[in-house]
């Protein structure tokens, strides 16, 4: 297993056991995540997690070696738009669908020949195969509240 998915599995961990302990009582907003609950950040960690696979699946199917970048500021529309959605979650279930999609995403990974993976670190898109990269900054903005 490489440093990036043994990085993987440790975020995937956290986010388990994060969501624990957010879920035993209550937590303030994560200030550091725009004052969004706990629960609104998971769910928006599940989210680019599935948003990162799908965009392997769509390299794979145009037979590409990395996926395509994301228009400018789509990132951001996003967030606006997932979040009426997410903030109805409670901790359990956003840290559910985090949790399945983290697994997702990882095993894909995990089966990525070493040249693609490499191929999208050249592009500038490390994030796509570190995942906990992402995880681990908002989850580090939790664990502060806890």
């Amino acid at each position: 297993m490489t440093d990036q998915h043994l990085a993987n599995a440790a975020s995937r961990d956290r986010i388990r056991s994060i969501a624990a302990r957010a879920a035993a009582g209550p937590v303030p907003a994560v200030d550091d995540d725009g004052g969004w609950g706990p629960a609104v950040v998971l769910a928006h960690v599940g989210f680019w997690d599935r948003m990162a696979l799908a965009r392997w699946h769509r390299a794979d199917a145009d037979g590409e070696a990395v996926p395509p970048p994301l228009a400018a500021n789509v990132s951001d529309f996003i967030n606006a738009a997932g979040f009426p959605g997410w903030s109805v979650l409670d901790v359990e279930t956003a840290a559910g669908l985090a949790l399945d999609a983290a697994a997702a995403i990882d095993a894909y990974l995990e089966a990525l020949p070493p040249d693609r993976a490499q191929a999208a670190r050249v592009a500038g898109f490390g994030r796509l195969v570190d995942r906990s990269l992402h995880r681990n900054e908002h989850l580090d903005s939790i664990e502060r509240t806890l």
